[in-house]
Parts: C-alpha cells; sequence; structure tokens
C-alpha cells in the first residue's frame, strides 16, 4: 500500500459549513428520512448493526454473534464502495476482490466514520457530488500500484449525472451477481433515483446548471457503445419516482431536454448526420410514459398553430424536416453542387447513397409516432390533433402561388414529403393487401367539419378543412344528403390525413419538379442560341457574361432537378404511394356501384343504373393523388410501376369507371387526366423485361370493364370540349393528345373495335335527334381538331421557314445582342408550338386513316360529308399544289413536319370513303380546293416517295370526280347567280333545308347548323344556348328555293330546246345553201355552154 503520506490531503474545498444546503447532510434529512423507513428492503441488517454499535447487552451475546453482525457491516460497507466508488479507508483491504480497485476517498466523512454504512451514506454520497477536483482523491484500494486507467476514470466521473448513472448501472450488476443482498442493493439504487431526481428538479443543490445537457452527452456515449437500455431503464426509474412522489412539474423538469436537443439538431441539420439517430432517441424516450409524452407534445405544439412554418421549429419537426431538397432557392447545395463536373453515374452513386438515411429515419419517426398513439387516449387524441392542425395550417400549400412567392409561411418541402411517408407506413395493415379492412374506411368522413378540441375527441375527426374540399359528385338540390356516422376510427382518419398530405406534399414537389424541367429545357434552348451567336459574332473566342450566366442558372437548376429527383424517387416510399394507389381505387370502385360498406365488391359488366350517393361525400384529391402517383412512376419508368403485375387491374377498373361517367366525377379535367393514366398503362419498349407486352395487352382485353373502356375514352373525348375554363380551347388539345395514342392501340383489339363500331350504328339511328349521339359529336370534334391544327401548322412551318431564312442570310447579324437574342427566343418559341401542332395534326390524320377504314357512314352524312372532303382537298392542296414550297423548313424531323406521311394518310382516307357517291360529289364539289390538278400532283408524290400501292386506286378515284365536277359545273351553270336570300349566311352556299334561328331571328342550312351544335350549343349569331329541336322550319323560303331551281332548270331545258331547233334550222340552211349554189353553178355551166 502507499505510504499514506502520499495520498492526497483531506479535501479544503469542500466546506459544507458555507454550503445552504449543508442540512443536506444530516440524517434526519427528508431524503434519508424516506429511504430508511422500517419497511424499505435491508432494514433488518441496519436494526442488527445499530443494535450492535449501542452495544446493548453485549454480555448476553456470544462471540459468534458479535462476529456475525461485524460480517454483515463490512458487506454494507462493501456494496456501497461496489456501487458507488467511494471509501473512508485509506488503508488497502486484505482481499482485494472485496472491494473496487479504486475509490474516491471522502476526508470530511471519514473524519467522525471507519464505516460506510446506512447512516452515513447519505452524507457521503451528497460530499462526492460536490466534490470538484475528485481525480485529485483517487486512492488504489488494492495496495498493489497497478494502474487501472478504466477503474481510476470512473472513480473520478465528475458529472454528476454520468455518476449516477454509472452507479445506477453498478447496482443493477450487483444485483445478478447477489440476488441474496437484493435488499441493500435495491436501497443503493432508490437513493440513486433520489439523488437523479434531485439534480433535474433542484440542479442549484449540486451546484450545476447543465443537468440537461449531461443528459443529452449520455445519450450521446450510449448509442455510440450500444448501451442505450442502460441509460433508459435509469431515466425511467428517475420518471416513475417523479410520478409516484406527484410534486414535481414533468414539463418543468424534462422540458429543457427537449429544448436542448432541438438547438443541437438545427446546428448539425443533414440527412446524412449519424447524430441524427441520437437526438432521435432523445425524443423517443418521451413516449415511454404518458407524463413524458403530454411534455413532447407541448413541445412540439406551436404558439400560434396557424403558421405552417412553425411546426418544423421542434424537435419532431426538425427530424421531418431532414431531406435532400436543397433549403432556399439560391443558398449552398448540401448534394449534387456543381453538377456539370459529375458523371451521371456519380450522380446515381450520390442518390443511391442518400435513399438509406431517408428510409430509416422516416421509419424510426413512424415508429415514434405509433409509440405515442398507443400511449393513452388523451395522447392518441393530441397527436392526431397535432397532425390536423399541422395540415391545415399548411393547406395553403397547395395554391401554386403561395408556394413560388410565400415558401417562408408553410413548412418545408422535405417536412411535407416525410410526413407524408410516415403516414404512408401507419396506412399499411390496410394498403398492402386488398382486404375487407378497406370498409373501415367510412366515406361520410370528410362530411365532419370541427372547430373545437370536444369536437375532435366526440366525433373522432381531427383534420380540419377537408370538408371545403370538392367531392367527385354534387347532389342535387332536392336530395337528402348522406348522414354522417361519428365517432370514426383510426382507419379512417389516418386515411384522409395521408390522402390531404401527400396533396401537400408530395403534388406540390412533383408540381415543382415538372415546372423545374421546363425551365432548364427552355434555359438548355437560350444557352445553345447565345453560344451560337457568340460563334457568329466573335468566333467563339470572345467571353460572354450572358453565356456564363447561363451557365450558372442551368449548373443551379440541375442540382434542385437532382435533389427533387432523389428525394421522389426514394423506393420504400414510392412502394407506400403504389399500394395507397392501388388501395384506394380498389375503395373509389366499390363505392362507384354501390353505397354498401360491408365487404369490397370489385364492379362488373354491366354495372348497375342506380346512383351512388357516398361519391357525393368523397373528395376530388383521392383521385387526384392516384393520378399524380401513377404519371409519375410511369415518367420514371420505376420498378415499383413496371413489375405491379395484376394487381393493376384494379387502376385499370378506375380509369374505365370513371373516365367517361360524369354521374360518377363531375370534374371533365379530372377525367381527362385519367385518358394520359390510360396511356401509361400500354405496353412500351420503356417497361423491358418487368412488363411484358402479353401482360399489357391482357389488362386492355381482360379487364372486367372492358366493354366500357372505350366508350369511356370518347366520352371524355366529347366532354372536354366545354368546360367553361376560360383556358378550354388550348387544355383540351393537351388533355387529347394521350387519348389518340389509346385510341390507336385499342382499335387493334376486336373487343373495343365492335363497341366503337356498335356506337357509329347506335348514331346513325339517332342522327337527327335533338340531343347528338355521342360517336356523331365525336367525330364533328375530331375533324374540327384536324381542321384546326394543321391549319396552324402550315401557317407556323410558313413563319418558321421566314425567320430561319433571314436567320442564315446574315439579316440578324446587324441587331443587338439583346435583339438577336429576343429572335432566338421567339424562334425557339415558333418552333416548340410548330411541333406540338405538327405531332397532333399526325395523330388526328392517322385516327381519321383507321376509323374511315372500317366506318363510312357517319364521314358521308350530310351533316359531315361537305366537311369532311373540303378538309381533305384543302390539306392536299397545300402539301402537293403550288405552295407547297412555303412549307419547306430547314429540318422536317426537328419539327415534327412529316408531309409525306400525311399525303399518304389523306389519300387513304379518298380511297376508304371513295365508294359514296356522296363523297365524291362532295369533293368535286368543293370549289376553294379542288380542280382537276389537285389529284395528277398527289399522284406525283406518292410515286415519289415510294407508295405505288396507293397510285392504282387514287387515279380510279380521280377519274371518277373529275367527270363528276364536269356535271356540277354544268347545273352551276343552269343555276347562274344565286339571290343572296337564298344563301346559307354562313357557308354561302345554296340551302336545301332552311331551318330558323328562334333565337337570333336568322336562317341558315339545316346542315350548318346542326355541324355547329355538335361543338357548341349556341346560336352561331348571339352565344344563346340553342338545340336542334328549337330551331323552325322555313318551308316558305325552302319551296321559294326549290321553285327557283325548278325554274332554271325549266329554262334551262327550254333553251336547250331552242338551241337544238336552231341547229337544227341552222344546219338546215346551210344545207339548202349548199344545194343553192349547186344549183346555180350547174345554171351558169349550162348557160355558158348554151352560150358557148
Amino acid at each position: 500500500m502507499s505510504d499514506p503520506s502520499e495520498l492526497p490531503a483531506p479535501n479544503t474545498n469542500v466546506d459544507l459549513s458555507d454550503n445552504p444546503f449543508a442540512a443536506l447532510l444530516q440524517p434526519a434529512t427528508p431524503q434519508l428520512d424516506s429511504i430508511t423507513e422500517k419497511n424499505l428492503p435491508g432494514n433488518e441488517i441496519q436494526d442488527s448493526t445499530v443494535s450492535m454499535e449501542t452495544g446493548s447487552q453485549g454480555d448476553q451475546k456470544s462471540q459468534s454473534e458479535i462476529k456475525s453482525l461485524a460480517d454483515e457491516k463490512l458487506q454494507i460497507n462493501n456494496i456501497i464502495q461496489r456501487i458507488f466508488l467511494i471509501t473512508v479507508d485509506k488503508e488497502p483491504v486484505a482481499i482485494a476482490n472485496e472491494v473496487p480497485s479504486h475509490c474516491v476517498y471522502l476526508p470530511d466523512l471519514a473524519q467522525e466514520n471507519f464505516w460506510l454504512d446506512w447512516d452515513n451514506l447519505d452524507q457521503g454520497l451528497f460530499e462526492r457530488l460536490l466534490m470538484q477536483n475528485a481525480s485529485q482523491h483517487v486512492i488504489d484500494t488494492t495496495g498493489t500500484n497497478l494502474r487501472n486507467n478504466r477503474a481510476e476514470s470512473e472513480a473520478k466521473e465528475s458529472s454528476v449525472v454520468h455518476y449516477l448513472l454509472a452507479c445506477y448501472n453498478r447496482a443493477r450488476k450487483q444485483l445478478k451477481l447477489q440476488d441474496s443482498k437484493k435488499g441493500m442493493i435495491e436501497r443503493c439504487r432508490m437513493l440513486i433515483v433520489s439523488y437523479t431526481v434531485t439534480a433535474l428538479t433542484t440542479p442549484e443543490v449540486m451546484a450545476m446548471d447543465a443537468i440537461h445537457s449531461q443528459i443529452v452527452d449520455l445519450f450521446t456515449e450510449k448509442y455510440s457503445s450500444g448501451d442505450l437500455d442502460v441509460l433508459l431503464v435509469y431515466l425511467d426509474a428517475v420518471c416513475k419516482s417523479l410520478e409516484e412522489d406527484g410534486e414535481y412539474d414533468m414539463e418543468q423538469t424534462f422540458m429543457p431536454l427537449l429544448e436542448i436537443t432541438y438547438d443541437r439538431l438545427v446546428g448539425h441539420k443533414s440527412i446524412m448526420n449519424s447524430s441524427n439517430h441520437i437526438f432521435y432517441e432523445v425524443v423517443k424516450f418521451f413516449t415511454s410514459r404518458p407524463s413524458l409524452a403530454k411534455v413532447l407534445l407541448k413541445h412540439v405544439t406551436p404558439k400560434d398553430i396557424n403558421q405552417g412554418r412553425e411546426y418544423e421549429k421542434n424537435c419532431l419537426g426538425c427530424l421531418l424536416s431532414l431531406s435532400c431538397l436543397v433549403r432556399s432557392e439560391r443558398g449552398p447545395a448540401e448534394f449534387f453542387d456543381k453538377p456539370a463536373r459529375s458523371s451521371q453515374q456519380e450522380h446515381n452513386v450520390t442518390e443511391a447513397a442518400l435513399w438509406p438515411p431517408i428510409s430509416l429515419m422516416n421509419e424510426k419517426l413512424c415508429q415514434l409516432l405509433l409509440a405515442l398513439l398507443k400511449s393513452a387516449p388523451d395522447i392518441k387524441h393530441g397527436v392526431l390533433e397535432w397532425l390536423g392542425n399541422c395540415l391545415q395550417a399548411n393547406s395553403g400549400r397547395a395554391k401554386i402561388w403561395n408556394i413560388m412567392n410565400n415558401r417562408q409561411l408553410f413548412a418545408s418541402d422535405g417536412f411535407m414529403l416525410n410526413l407524408g411517408s410516415v403516414l404512408l407506413q401507419l396506412c399499411k395493415p390496410f394498403t398492402v393487401s386488398v382486404t375487407d379492412k378497406l370498409m373501415k374506411i367510412d366515406p361520410t368522413y370528410c362530411k365532419v367539419n370541427v372547430n373545437t378540441a370536444d369536437e375532435m375527441v366526440n366525433t373522432g375527426v381531427h383534420t380540419k378543412g377537408l370538408s371545403k374540399e370538392t367531392c367527385l359528385v354534387q347532389l342535387e338540390e332536392n336530395e337528402e344528403p348522406v348522414a354522417t356516422r361519428p365517432p370514426y376510427n383510426f382507419t379512417t382518419e389516418i386515411f384522409y390525413m395521408t390522402h390531404w398530405c401527400l396533396r401537400l406534399g408530395f403534388h406540390c414537389i412533383y408540381s415543382q419538379f415538372t415546372r423545374l424541367t421546363r425551365d432548364l429545357n427552355r434555359i438548355q434552348r437560350t444557352f445553345e442560341d447565345a453560344r451560337r451567336m457568340n460563334q457568329d459574332r466573335f468566333g467563339g473566342g470572345a467571353a460572354d457574361d450572358v453565356i456564363q450566366r447561363l451557365k450558372d442558372e442551368m449548373d443551379r437548376g440541375m442540382t434542385v432537378f437532382l435533389c427533387m429527383k432523389a428525394a421522389l424517387l426514394e423506393p420504400q416510399q414510392l412502394q407506400m404511394n403504389f399500394d395507397l394507389v392501388k388501395a384506394t381505387s380498389v375503395y373509389l370502385c366499390h363505392y362507384a356501384v354501390t353505397d354498401d360498406s360491408e365487404t369490397v365488391i370489385k364492379p362488373t359488366f354491366p354495372l348497375p343504373d342506380s346512383k351512388c350517393k357516398t361519391l357525393s361525400c368523397l373528395p376530388e384529391l383521392l383521385a387526384e393523388n392516384i393520378l399524380d402517383i401513377v404519371l409519375f412512376l410511369y415518367r420514371f419508368n420505376h420498378p415499383v410501376f413496371q413489375s405491379a403485375g395484376p394487381t393493376l387491374h384494379h387502376l385499370m377498373s378506375f380509369i374505365t369507371l370513371y373516365m367517361g361517367s360524369p354521374q360518377r366525377m363531375t370534374n371533365p379535367h379530372l377525367r381527362a387526366r385519367m385518358a394520359e393514366t390510360l396511356e401509361t398503362l400500354m405496353p412500351s419498349e420503356r417497361a423491358g423485361l418487368l412488363c411484358s407486352m402479353s401482360s399489357r395487352d391482357d389488362l386492355y382485353k381482360q379487364t372486367p370493364l372492358a366493354k366500357l373502356l372505350s366508350t369511356a375514352l370518347i366520352h371524355v373525348f366529347v366532354s372536354i370540349e366545354c368546360t367553361g375554363d376560360p383556358h378550354q380551347f388550348e387544355q383540351k388539345f393537351n388533355y387529347r393528345r394521350p387519348m389518340y395514342k389509346v385510341l390507336d392501340y385499342i382499335w387493334n383489339m376486336d373487343v373495343h373495335k365492335e363497341s366503337i363500331k356498335e356506337l357509329c350504328v347506335e348514331a346513325e339511328k339517332d342522327i337527327d335527334a335533338v340531343n347528338p349521339p355521342l360517336f356523331l359529336r365525336f367525330i364533328n370534334l375530331l375533324l374540327n381538331d384536324s381542321i384546326f391544327l394543321l391549319d396552324e401548322a402550315f401557317q407556323l412551318l410558313t413563319q418558321v421557314k421566314d425567320m430561319q431564312k433571314a436567320r442564315d442570310n446574315d439579316e440578324w447579324k446587324e441587331l443587338s445582342t439583346r435583339e438577336r437574342s429576343e429572335r432566338e427566343s421567339m424562334l425557339n418559341g415558333y418552333i416548340q408550338l410548330t411541333r406540338f401542332h405538327n405531332i397532333m395534326s399526325n395523330d388526328t390524320i392517322h385516327t381519321l386513316k383507321f376509323l374511315t377504314k372500317e366506318i363510312q357512314s357517319i364521314f358521308i352524312c350530310p351533316s359531315m360529308v361537305d366537311r369532311v372532303a373540303a378538309m381533305l382537298n384543302y390539306f392536299l392542296l397545300h402539301l402537293v399544289g403550288p405552295k407547297m414550297g412555303s412549307l419547306k423548313v430547314k429540318d422536317f424531323s426537328e419539327l415534327d413536319f412529316k408531309p409525306q406521311q400525311l399525303v399518304a394518310d389523306i389519300c387513304q382516307i379518298y380511297i376508304n370513303l371513295g365508294s359514296s357517291e356522296i363523297f365524291r360529289l362532295a369533293v368535286s364539289g368543293d370549289g376553294r380546293s379542288y380542280s382537276d390538278k389537285l389529284f395528277p400532283s398527289a399522284i406525283r408524290v406518292l410515286n415519289k416517295i415510294g407508295r405505288q400501292e396507293l397510285i392504282e386506286e387514287v387515279e380510279k378515284f380521280a377519274k371518277i370526280v373529275k367527270d363528276c365536277a364536269i356535271q356540277q359545273e354544268h347545273e352551276e351553270e343552269i343555276l347562274g347567280e344565286i339571290p343572296e336570300e337564298f344563301l346559307d349566311p354562313i357557308m354561302s352556299t345554296l340551302m336545301s333545308d332552311p331551318v330558323l334561328l328562334p333565337t337570333s331571328n336568322h336562317t341558315v342550312d339545316r346542315t350548318t347548323i346542326a355541324r355547329h351544335l355538335l361543338s357548341d350549343p349556341s346560336d352561331p349569331f348571339n352565344r344563346k344556348t340553342l338545340s336542334m329541336e328549337q330551331v323552325i322550319p322555313n318551308n316558305e323560303l325552302k319551296k321559294k328555293i326549290e321553285d327557283w331551281k325548278q325554274k332554271h332548270r325549266q329554262s334551262s331545258n327550254s333553251t336547250q330546246e331552242g338551241a337544238a331547233a336552231m341547229d337544227d334550222v341552222v344546219q338546215w340552211a346551210e344545207d339548202s345553201s349548199l344545194m343553192d349554189q349547186g344549183a346555180t353553178s350547174q345554171s351558169s355551166t349550162d348557160d355558158s355552154m348554151s352560150l358557148g
């Protein structure tokens, strides 16, 4: 053993006389009293020890009894030493393993005590905790002077909480080793907990002010070492003691712990920071007890619950906002910085590295919320209320203007995206597989409006604002609304909360992502133009600030793009999104055909005629989320979508049921978007091996509602013509683009082709009906689109050609840089617009080609045939006539201009309809575009492009049409000039069946107004509502026209007869004259001969 003189001197710094809490050192302190009650474990030893110390009746005890009592006192001393690493004896022990190798010597306690026992333990522990230089009092209790750094470090621990935790852990270990000493060890453990409570509630007693920071540090240490359970058990014991005492405010005691954790989180806010999981454990600790959960709810609830951004300013919100998304538009980027310097492979590696930490944190946050929800009924209510308030406060994110200009008012994109992922995990029990669990979701939930906490508790509705959302259909004024059924269960709440959160999170980010893609394309084009201009003017040698600025803008935009892409493509989140799509599709299909809510019903053909009132309760956002997620998955060809297999039948049924049914979904824009989603289900080379062509074909052929698909597609094609939207004209072409693709695809399937032919037969049967049949309206709109798009394309092609010619002829060189840039931007705009019109024109003409091959009658009906013929003649003339050179742009492929294909398709349409005499007459009667040179010019082009299979048929058709033209020309000569009152005021042609429009008192031809009303149900002269049943036949005018035509025909016949008679007279006169001339000549000869 070391020389006693070498040991540290008594601690002069621990002068308890000046400590205001010195009274705590007395044995009768409240703390000690609470621990030394008779009913506590170990008191039987204390009683024996006390009786031994008083020496009462020692002569009555044997020597062995005295020795036994001494041994017990020694055991108490040794247990205290092993747990607390303190001692009052400087001398080494005889048996080294009885006590720890290193302890802190307590000089003040040692002055009056030779042993550590229950009477002096409180004083000794207090002295140890107040000791500021414990390292100077560490002694080697074994006397071996062997260095043991770990033991010495444990003994001299200066942090109060670290020391108490270590003592608590040693007590647990001792309990496992010495079960017979359970009472004594439990007494030590309770004292440790008691002092921890004191340190937390009155830290000034310990002369310290960083107790909560020490606890956070402990979380860091124990998480890193894998001993976190030890800390959690210790803190749980402390909480239990606080709860049992009942005198302490849990919020005041533990709130600083959350505040310190939040400050540290904000200081190291990165998804890649491993400390995030440590801070998460701190927060998760607050879910262990309802009393702590209340503190956490108080911490996460903002002072102003209506401020969306405030929900991030707490520990939970900070963890939810951890993301790879850029935090500010112009600030530094943590990921994908300077993307132009890295390869695509490097970007892919970075993206893949980001997904695991994002997924792991969201899984943990789901576990945290789940623990809170299971904690207690009032805590569950508090969590759901927080979620509902958070979504309501951020509902403004759904408005594009707010996201673009008021982002600081709302929670970040990362927060909302992660919250959606967490809620999706809570939905897993009813989304992973389609079962009757879906029927637990009550459709009337969104009809309940709540404002107060009591209303939320009573109704089970915590989502504010959903009652204001537009529903799939609206009830008529005289219809009884569907009765609500509160209180609602958790499944219902979490389903609608998740959908709303996806609308505010995923949808908003995806919309930004789409706009950013367009902006990057625009910047890329502008950059290429600027670089070309720089090359032309300076030979590429001069530096251009504009080019550098565009480079920087492109670089920053790509950084944001790649960050968004990585966040949106996190695999687990996408899988959960698709599972929700599948479940919601089944749910909506069920309520499309029944109001029953017992078991899931899969719709089959034929559908019931009854209207399902439940649809008036279901918000449109359910369908919007389905479409957003599917289109996003398709865009990136994600395996989650491509490997979906049979589950896509649910999605196909949903689209088929709602796309063509205003009775199930009123919003025409939403139904039109379904056609784009329908296109994603078509087989394509993009799908690769994960999705075979045959499986997608089966999806279209074998769906239970296959017979309805083509009708639904044509119905939505027609319905978006008049939506009431001020931008409906431009919108309809974007909506119809995928419809042409789908229609072309399903035309090759017998089930769909037959359905379309049935629609045609119905249209022919009801062609004069008051309400025009669906297929007739469809054909009319198809012709409208074809005429407008191709005509616009021709005009734009001419403008592009002129601008390109001016640029290539150096006419722009003299312009300033700004003016040249403006011209380049204008040219690019025209190119993009021309390309769009050409693509759409190609689709419309192609659609007409394959439809007319098997359906002719509808195209040659009186209200259609003239338009079809005039359209074909007009376009063919532009493509093969004398003005064809005006369409010859620099690069046809850049503009998707395919004149050769257009000529071939138009000629095929002529051939398809050429067997009809009415059509041939309509072609030859088109005075604007037809001439006998039209088809010979087309034949030359066909020969040039190698379409010999069409030439013979076109030649036959051209010959017949030419004969018809000669006949019609003769008819026009007979009629002569037509009186103005007989001309149609719109078409300027002779009316055959004039009708009076009662709304404007104008007279037009029946075919003209019938054709107009197919596209627009209003009077063309004053825009008042009009239908065919309102028009009045103008029989008087019709008779006048017939009489006039008959009169001219008779007059023509008389003229022709007179002309024929005159011809006979002339002929007779000519013949007589010749005879007279012959007779005279003979007479003269005779006279001459006579004279001779």
